[in-house]
């Protein structure tokens, strides 16, 4: 008796097991087209917006959403009204001039360059600034 019953639950466990195997399917992955591109390679945001609405959300909400932004009134915190900063033997001068953000740099060497904001990077207390090479890399 002992013996049919251990087989008995043996049985039930493995039919049991085999039911919900068979009853599992695999859930479809959802395949999301490629946003076209812009001319500088990106995407932005609004283009995982319409199929990740809840993360979109909850990233539009967080610091990275606005960590890096194109230079505007709203987006720089730096002194850019034509102010000149002095370090370590380095001058920049910070100024805007037609809607542009720029600023003038002398290394210690004595190497000058006038740059063309094209990124803020960072928010609230402190923030660099991303200029583009004519290669379209981008430097601090």
């Amino acid at each position: 008796m002992r013996r049919a019953l251990t087989v008995g639950l043996l049985l039930a466990a493995v039919a049991f097991g085999a039911w919900v195997w068979a009853g599992r399917t695999a859930t479809p992955r959802t395949v999301h087209p490629t946003p076209p591109a812009t001319a500088d390679g990106r995407v932005g945001s609004a283009a995982c917006q319409p199929c990740h609405p809840t993360l979109h959300a909850k990233w539009a909400q967080s610091a990275h959403a606005n960590n890096m932004a194109r230079p505007s009134a709203e987006t720089v915190v730096g002194d850019f009204s034509d102010v000149t900063y002095t370090f370590q033997g380095t001058r920049s001068r910070m100024y805007t001039r037609d809607g542009a953000w720029f600023m003038d740099h002398t290394d210690a060497a004595g190497e000058t360059g006038t740059y063309q904001i094209a990124w803020v990077l960072g928010i609230i207390r402190h923030q660099a600034y991303l200029y583009a090479e004519p290669d379209g890399r981008l430097q601090v």
